[in-house]
């Protein structure tokens, strides 16, 4: 017991924060990071936990305000020594003030603020490579301000017209940002990180349709005129959720049938399909396609259902995760439609007006739902977050402080009480009561005509060594018995376990020999001190002290060795010096002292003093107290309601908000960083590691061809850096057994092994990188040579799964597709190239087939829903470029003859009826496009190029006018692979332009161009060393690494640039190993490297 006791008095105690039930301005405040961490606002605090030891890491106190939003930095840009991982948050509170903070450090980088309204909304900016510290705000009432949140700099500001609430960001466009406006939505099209948007956004108004609308079913497969009508009805409905620009349809016929905007709840774009934007209302969620300002999925709430209250776009695969009011979650994955690839089939003429054979409407099936928890006033679901990496992970932070983990089982944590043998009960009419506490039985009353106490306080005097002596004689004298505990029943830490049972005789005898006299004073409101002694089952007044003058009534007494302090209603504060029998009173000037405690600890005497409005930290020296540290409250923290000591430097305070904080000496700080804290269970995340010791285990990991055999541990450290190689391989170690166990296996080599790493770092770069390069180095080692190979690739056996490789195959798929019995052409080498596909959120890094059939859907769900005659000229136009010309003669056909262009789309129809590849009009048709374009007529012009198979010429109009994506959305929808592989080129130029700045997003579209070639040259440029020579050895291991003498120069640069790396990190042997494969250059390093390392 007494080792408990010292164990536990040792322990490491750092300031810090628990803290309570959360505020209502905390609503919505939470988020998870690729960082692995799940951080969300408790009033004026940011509280971080690690979901998967469900521990708070760290706790951030700065904020005046309540926090109202936070949002974790990205990870999407490589990471080295200059761009390290490291945990920065962003929080914005109701003061409008937003704080940057390095949360390892448990410190702020940056503070800045725009106006003192409540921060609307907050997002990080990762579309481009120049810097990863700009951060968007959203200042009420409509003000956009770009931040660079590294230095608080404001970069620039933008005042629109309407009151706006919330913002989205089109992940595959930066420039297109959605706003919700409290009857509106505003899109703009022209964000940039170099100017200030320049317009005020195109505004929409909106409506939702009403549930009897909602409820109606199209049946495409007839061709009913009733129900063709009908189908035209819910169409006409549902195409007016955008209404247009201008002034908002209030009082049209329809009202009825209308729910106005400033019933939804959430705007956010769809995170893994371009072009679609969802609305979540609290009885539907509404999916528009924006290409046509048209709903194109309803997802009604089941009629007995709860509410929505928040929905979560997942991005690597179509699901909408969807928070009820009830605390339930529930999870929706789209319905895979039977697309129409071809709109006018064989047997089907241009004046052929059947509707489509079946239904394309965006429709989302409910998989699956958790239960809903217990909703009171109290508890009741704050926020959601989901971990973006795996997106199988949600976090529900619920109002009474609990958060609750899908899978996960919540800490339940004990109640320490403290080392006394009795206690007193006070009553406000009755006498004092002194109880047992072990027994819990009252021993005896003071008398009655004792007045009343306005403060009480035990004496320290007893002596726990003489109760330490009574116990180890108690253990000799009954060697191996079971000792027992002074004070409370239970642990050595005095942990209650209350029992009401009465205690056996030899339990009675224990107890009454390790009896230690107390003593306890109180004061009446007269001021007079009376000091009584307890021993055994009684205590007696030992003696009566008179007031003191000057003092008013004393409101709290602390005793503490031979001093006694007393304070009074008025701030008084008097010091009693037992041993020379002196007295001194001082004013505090702070009114009432509600509070004095002494600091623990042998010769000690810090104590704090709690006043009504602050909190004070004094020392007394030579029987003098002096002023070490003050706060006030609630201007520097929340209104105090207790405080008391949890080590001899680290006062603990009560607020009224529910939270409890533990200071410094100074009073400045309740946090501290990560490392200085102590957890019951250790933390496995790289990034509360330090830089270099985050990249060493990064790069140790990745591959380890220096070594005869994959190892996970790391070995060969200076003697100097033992400890950070203890600390590694501590973090190695708590990684899944499943996943070390894989890693030196991978079937795919270093190329999967570092997608896993991408994973488990939470490094949003690598993730992309290493998913695109393994997708196509996979492709391109199998590339079907004929048509029926490719057939194969598309067959119905698709779906199988590769045979496990033989334990005797001890590489992977790799080398088996080189082998002549498994070769290039064999159904498994198709079948292993297929299990691991790029999701849709990969847009236009998707292979060609994959991409063209896509956007053949999309065509073919718009005309699903054409209503208007600009939505049917839109239809018929894509299918000319997509050169589906009998169906876009037969929508030029439908133009009414009232039409203004009625006679010019007849002329229109019969030109693409009519035309032909070849011919003597091609030249006259290209003239007339290329006259067009001149003319500002682009899109006619690109339209007539398309019809005569000139679509490069197209592709390259467009790009000449700056319409890249509509160039690359051309080119890979209807180019052959030669001439899209042209368009992509420039358009990777482009993307490295200073003005542009996204070369990762370059890097993803070269290598869906399989030129790995160029794609390591620009990586060497980019000065991303560890990328190329893990790429590099992925090359090798699938053959595809071009041996011509100017790449040979280039890895050996690459390898050698990689060896200073490893160098300067303190990895010898690998720095040896590719200075070996670094030519000339790569020895003379070589050599340096020795000399280093002696």
């Amino acid at each position: 017991m007494l080792h408990d006791i010292k164990r536990h008095v040792n322990m490491k105690l750092s300031p810090k924060v628990i803290t309570g039930a959360l505020h209502a301005q905390n609503k919505g405040a939470s988020d998870w990071g690729w960082q692995g961490l799940l951080s969300y606002g408790c009033h004026g605090f940011v509280v971080v936990v690690d979901p998967k030891t469900i521990q708070v890491l760290q706790v951030l106190a700065k904020h005046k305000g309540n926090v109202v939003k936070v949002k974790w930095a990205k990870e999407n840009y490589h990471h080295d020594l200059g761009n390290p991982y490291s945990l920065r948050l962003a929080s914005g509170d109701s003061n409008g003030v937003i704080i940057v903070w390095d949360v390892s450090a448990g410190v702020a980088k940056a503070e800045f603020s725009e106006g003192t309204k409540p921060i609307q909304d907050l997002e990080w900016l990762t579309y481009q490579d120049a810097s990863h510290d700009l951060l968007v705000a959203l200042h009420p009432p409509y003000s956009l301000v770009l931040w660079n949140a590294d230095t608080g700099t404001k970069l620039w500001k933008k005042s629109y017209t309407e009151p706006l609430l919330s913002f989205s960001f089109d992940p595959f466009n930066s420039k297109n940002v959605a706003f919700l406006g409290s009857d509106c939505i505003v899109f703009i099209d022209d964000f940039s990180v170099t100017k200030t948007p320049s317009s005020n956004g195109k505004k929409f108004f909106i409506s939702s349709p009403s549930s009897s609308a909602t409820n109606l079913k199209t049946d495409g497969s007839t061709s009913s005129i009733e129900k063709k009508a009908a189908s035209k009805n819910l169409a006409e409905r549902m195409s007016k959720i955008l209404v247009g620009e201008g002034t908002s349809k209030k009082s049209t016929k329809e009202d009825s049938d209308q729910v106005m905007l400033n019933d939804c709840i959430q705007l956010l774009y769809h995170q893994s399909c371009r072009h679609h934007l969802v609305l979540v209302y609290t009885r539907e969620i509404l999916i528009l396609d924006l290409e046509i300002n048209q709903t194109v999925g309803i997802i009604p709430i089941e009629r007995a259902g709860s509410p929505f209250v928040q929905v979560v776009s997942f991005r690597q695969r179509d699901v909408l995760l969807c928070l009820h009011e009830n605390g339930s979650v529930s999870a929706r994955i789209r319905r895979k439609t039977n697309a129409i690839t071809t709109p006018a089939s064989e047997g089907h003429g241009a004046f052929d007006d059947s509707p489509p054979p079946i239904s394309m409407d965006v429709t989302y099936d409910l998989r699956c739902q958790s239960d809903g928890m217990r909703v009171t006033r109290h508890s009741r679901v704050s926020s959601m977050a989901c971990c973006p990496v795996s997106e199988k992970s949600v976090g529900l932070v619920v109002t009474d402080s609990r958060i609750v983990f899908w899978d996960m089982m919540l800490l339940s944590g004990g109640l320490l009480l403290f080392y006394r043998q009795y206690f007193i009960v006070g009553f406000k009419d009755k006498p004092l009561e002194l109880w047992d506490l072990q027994t819990l039985t009252m021993l005896r009353e003071t008398g009655k005509s004792l007045p009343h106490p306005t403060a009480l306080e035990w004496s320290p005097s007893h002596s726990l060594k003489s109760l330490k002596k009574k116990m180890m004689s108690h253990g000799s004298e009954k060697e191996g018995g079971q000792q027992a505990s002074t004070g409370v029943g239970g642990d050595s830490m005095g942990v209650s376990t209350t029992s009401l049972t009465e205690p056996s005789e030899s339990e009675s005898k224990v107890n009454q020999k390790m009896m230690v006299k107390e003593h306890f004073v109180y004061t009446d409101p007269e001021g007079t001190l009376y000091h009584f002694v307890v021993e055994g089952s009684g205590f007696s007044d030992a003696s009566r002290v008179p007031p003191e003058s000057g003092m008013g009534t004393i409101t709290w007494i602390a005793w503490k060795g031979d001093f006694i302090l007393f304070g009074d209603g008025e701030g008084q504060l008097s010091v009693w010096d037992l041993k020379n029998k002196t007295q001194r009173t001082m004013a505090t000037r702070r009114g009432w002292i509600k509070k004095i405690r002494f600091a623990p600890g042998r010769g000690n005497m810090k104590f704090f003093i709690l006043y009504i409005d602050g909190f004070d930290i004094w020392d007394l020296k030579d029987g003098k107290a002096e002023l070490l540290s003050s706060m006030k409250s609630p201007r520097d923290v929340a209104k105090v309601v207790d405080a008391d000591w949890t080590g001899s430097d680290r006062p603990v305070l009560a607020t009224a908000e529910g939270c409890i904080q533990v200071f410094d000496l100074t009073l400045k700080s309740c946090s501290c960083t990560i490392e200085d804290r102590e957890f019951p269970d250790e933390v496995a995340n790289p990034y509360i590691l330090s830089p270099k010791g985050s990249l060493m285990m990064k790069y140790h990991l990745q591959n380890q061809p220096w070594n005869q055999e994959y190892s996970p541990k790391l070995e060969g450290l200076r003697e100097e850096e033992q400890n950070l190689q203890t600390t590694l391989n501590r973090q190695i170690d708590l990684l899944d057994s499943d996943i070390l166990d894989y890693l030196p296996c991978c079937r795919f080599g270093v190329a999967e092994r570092c997608v896993m790493l991408a994973k488990l770092f939470g490094d949003e770069s690598d993730f992309l990188f290493w998913t695109v390069a393994l997708y196509y180095l996979r492709a391109v080692k199998w590339s079907p040579k004929s048509q029926g190979d490719k057939d194969l690739l598309l067959g119905p056996e698709k779906d199988k799964f590769v045979p496990p490789t033989p334990s005797y195959k001890e590489t992977n798929d790799l080398v088996m597709l080189d082998s002549p019995d498994e070769g290039e052409g064999s159904e498994q080498g198709a079948w292993s190239l297929l299990d691991l596909q790029l999701e849709r959120y990969f847009d236009t890094i998707c292979d060609n087939d994959s991409f063209k059939l896509y956007q053949l859907d999309r065509v073919a769900l718009h005309d699903s829903k054409r209503v208007t005659y600009e939505h049917t000229k839109k239809c018929a136009e894509n299918y000319i470029m997509l050169r589906e010309t009998d169906r876009a003669v037969q929508l030029l056909l439908e133009t009414e003859p009232e039409n203004d262009t009625y006679y010019t789309d007849c002329l229109r129809a019969c030109l693409v009826a009519s035309i032909r590849s070849s011919g003597v009009s091609q030249s006259t048709i290209k003239l007339v496009a290329t006259n067009l374009i001149a003319n500002g007529k682009i899109k006619e012009g690109v339209q007539l190029l398309c019809l005569i198979d000139k679509g490069m010429d197209a592709c390259r109009y467009l790009q000449t006018y700056g319409a890249w994506d509509q160039a690359v959305w051309l080119a890979k929808a209807t180019l052959t692979e030669t001439d899209c592989c042209e368009v992509m080129k420039r358009w990777v130029d482009h993307l490295c332009g200073t003005q542009v700045n996204q070369k990762s997003k370059a890097l993803l579209v070269m290598l869906s161009l399989g030129q790995f070639s160029k794609v390591l040259e620009m990586l060497y440029g980019m000065r991303q060393f560890n990328r190329a020579a893990c790429f590099t050895a992925a090359l090798e291991e699938f053959g595809l690494l071009d041996q011509s003498p100017d790449n040979v120069s280039l890895v050996e640069a690459v390898y050698l640039e990689y060896a200073r790396l490893l160098a300067n990190l303190g990895l010898r042997a690998p720095a040896e190993f590719y200075c070996q494969k670094a030519g000339d250059k790569g020895r003379q390093f070589k050599e340096e490297v020795r000399i280093l390392f002696t």
